[in-house]
């Protein structure tokens, strides 16, 4: 049927998959294996240039194994990858890694581009419900992009940022805290802030910040004689004012980036943007109730309160 599945507007973003999959072969078999720009035909669209999405990034990932699996084609590294990647964001993790695992295999485990594929098969751990491994081979990935590729290489940065977020959302918001604030600023001078990976790795970590402040018990107006009074011992009572003290701290730095990154997401990504909405929003709206829960005062501008 016909199907829309990229940025382009009006009939303009209208198609049959059976017409694109056409298109892609066609012009797939002028490429120069070298080269690879005609290959984008089965990924993204020839007008926008914008990478197809959900049920249409699927049909041509499949279409494409289909065509060239079981050849000679020098493009089989890039259909192992185009049909990985669909599978994982279709949800089918088991699949995309039997797939991730063959493009590892094609392209040698000490390549940079391995080193992709292994974060990208952690993720798909994670998503099978194998938390533990998929975050132990994202850490692998990031030490391995950090020896080969040096610290301030954009991939290891990118990848640096997805095992924050990854530590952050699986349970272990302590530890993405730690590991974030010290990999923020180094992707900040070295990408700049309107960077996406900049973006998205604040998000990450205001996050785990409140990530972490929502699993203590303590309210910012709480005095010393309430905390007293709900604690059985010194020791508990110090560990307890230690804690608020670090929360404190924690929601004010959150609430800082919230305040300085959400203007520059609206500007990168645009208002409507997933990547801004699910991203910066959210984690304003993270701050804004956790603040409001734990008695902060409102200090929200209108004009920056997330949008609900």
């Amino acid at each position: 049927g016909i199907v829309r599945g990229c940025a382009c507007r009006g009939t303009a973003g209208l198609a049959h998959v059976a017409c694109l999959v056409r298109q892609a072969q066609i012009e797939a078999k002028h490429d120069n294996p070298g080269r690879g720009a005609l290959w984008t035909q089965w990924y993204a669209c020839r007008l926008c240039g914008q990478y197809h999405r959900n049920e249409v990034q699927i049909a041509l990932a499949w279409h494409a194994w289909q065509t060239y699996a079981f050849s000679d084609d020098p493009q089989l590294y890039n259909i192992c990858m185009l049909l990985g990647n669909a599978l994982s964001k279709a949800g089918s993790y088991e699949q995309a890694i039997t797939l991730l695992k063959t493009q590892l295999e094609l392209c040698g485990g000490g390549s940079t581009k391995a080193m992709g594929i292994c974060d990208n098969i952690a993720t798909c751990y994670i998503q099978t419900g194998n938390v533990e491994k998929g975050l132990e081979l994202k850490r692998v990935s990031y030490n391995n992009c950090v020896t080969i590729l040096g610290p301030t290489n954009e991939r290891t940065l990118s990848i640096a940022a997805g095992l924050g977020e990854a530590l952050g959302k699986y349970g272990k918001p302590k530890e993405a805290k730690i590991f974030l604030r010290e990999k923020l600023p180094l992707i900040r001078s070295t990408l700049g802030d309107d960077h996406h990976v900049s973006i998205l790795a604040c998000g990450h970590l205001v996050r785990a910040l409140c990530t972490d402040g929502s699993n203590c018990e303590f309210r910012a107006d709480e005095t010393l004689e309430d905390i007293k009074q709900r604690t059985a011992d010194v020791a508990e009572c110090t560990e307890a004012i230690k804690r608020k003290t670090e929360l404190s701290r924690d929601m004010l730095e959150a609430l800082q980036l919230v305040h300085e990154f959400i203007p520059i997401s609206e500007r990168v990504f645009g208002v409507d943007n997933p990547w801004h909405r699910l991203n910066m929003l959210h984690a304003g709206c993270m701050v804004r109730a956790l603040m409001t829960e734990r008695g902060f005062p409102d200090v929200f501008r209108d004009e920056e309160q997330p949008a609900t």
